[in-house]
């Protein structure tokens, strides 16, 4: 099932970001700048009436509500995802979340690729990956399939790493102060979230 996801948008000072609950993007086109990793959402005809989150979460899964819900608890991208699409597959064990948590932040906060697609790889991996040594065909389906799963998010957001998706170097102090002053835990990364869980369950579920 084809999930269309409503965004945050990005009005007046580019720079910053409202949270998607704040407008209405119900008719958009979505535009991304992908060298200065700027998401525009062009919002057509007066459509920035304030709405109700509940009617965002008619456009998505459940598990990606948890996943988002689970994040906005104190887990880490990686963690949140990985924990929601266990749960999803029936895969849960007691090395999850925690199996998860060095991928936050980019891997280890080094802004490398984000921290939710580590989460959806590990559950991919729990869902279609091989358990002997000899299952070449099912290793080589599942490295497949993490690989179309990360030209997909970066189609849609223009770049899979975390210091290009958020602009900040969370290895700095600096980079970790501006990620809470621009509020991207609440206002960005539940996008990236949003989609990636969406795409795993309805692929793999």
């Amino acid at each position: 099932m084809e999930i269309t996801s409503k965004l945050g948008c990005l009005l007046g000072n580019k720079s910053s970001f409202l949270p998607f609950s704040k407008q209405r993007c119900a008719f958009f086109d979505k535009t991304i700048n992908a060298p200065n990793n700027k998401f525009r959402l062009q919002l057509k005809e007066n459509q920035s009436e304030k709405i109700d989150y509940q009617e965002l979460r008619t456009m998505t899964t459940k598990t990606a509500e948890k996943a988002i819900e689970l994040f906005l608890s104190g887990f880490n991208c990686a963690e949140a995802t990985l924990f929601a699409l266990s749960e999803e597959f029936d895969k849960e064990t007691t090395v999850i979340p925690r199996i998860a948590t060095g991928f936050g932040g980019g891997i280890g906060r080094t802004g490398q690729i984000c921290g939710t697609l580590g989460g959806a790889i590990m559950a991919i991996g729990l869902q279609i990956g091989c358990d002997k040594a000899e299952e070449k065909e099912k290793r080589d389906a599942a490295i497949e399939n993490v690989q179309q799963l990360i030209i997909e998010f970066e189609k849609e957001f223009g770049a899979s790493k975390c210091e290009v998706l958020t602009q900040c170097d969370l290895q700095t102090k600096g980079g970790q102060e501006k990620f809470g002053r621009q509020d991207l835990r609440k206002n960005l990364c539940p996008r990236f979230i949003r989609w990636t869980v969406d795409y795993v369950v309805n692929k793999y579920g």
